[in-house]
């Protein structure tokens, strides 16, 4: 004869389910999952344009992430067409020693031709003093992998006649 079943039977489960959703949102709230850990400096970069970048975006010095993107603005309109956006960023004190008040910022891929765009800083080997609170960094113009991807989609399309 099967045994009664009864709701109190399921209770150590329920308990346990919510000791693990407990546990699980405690640590996503304390461990502040995409936030930097330390203390922070507000530095500036004026663009002519910031595809792809937005808030949380990270920001690298010559390929390890120092800090993160705070917001990008758009500045009001201006005869100098290098400085559309302005790409607002936090970065760690504790890496700041390393970027030079003359380091150029530049957006690209993060590690692969088709990687998520990251704000890429490059240091200078002059004895420029390090950046401060406020400090705008100079850019460079973002490159453009989608248009070479199509010149070279128009260009293989010549390949047969090339070889024949």
């Amino acid at each position: 004869m099967p045994r009664l079943q009864n709701w109190r039977s399921l209770l150590p489960g329920i308990i346990a389910l919510a000791v693990v959703i407990v546990g699980a949102v405690a640590v996503l709230s304390f461990a502040r999952v995409g936030a930097l850990h330390g203390s922070t400096i507000r530095v500036y970069s004026s663009m002519a344009e910031a595809r792809g970048v937005m808030k949380g975006s990270p920001v690298w010095l010559e390929g390890q992430p120092i800090g993160q993107v705070v917001r990008v603005d758009f500045l009001p309109p201006s005869p100098d067409s290098n400085a559309r956006v302005l790409v607002v960023m936090d970065l760690l004190k504790r890496n700041v020693k390393y970027v030079k008040r003359d380091a150029v910022a530049q957006i690209t891929s993060g590690g692969t031709l088709i990687g998520a765009p990251v704000v890429y800083l490059n240091s200078t080997a002059t004895n420029a003093p390090a950046i401060a609170e406020g400090d705008t960094l100079h850019s460079v113009p973002q490159g453009d992998p989608e248009g070479v991807a199509s010149r070279i989609a128009l260009a293989s399309r010549d390949f047969p006649a090339i070889i024949a």
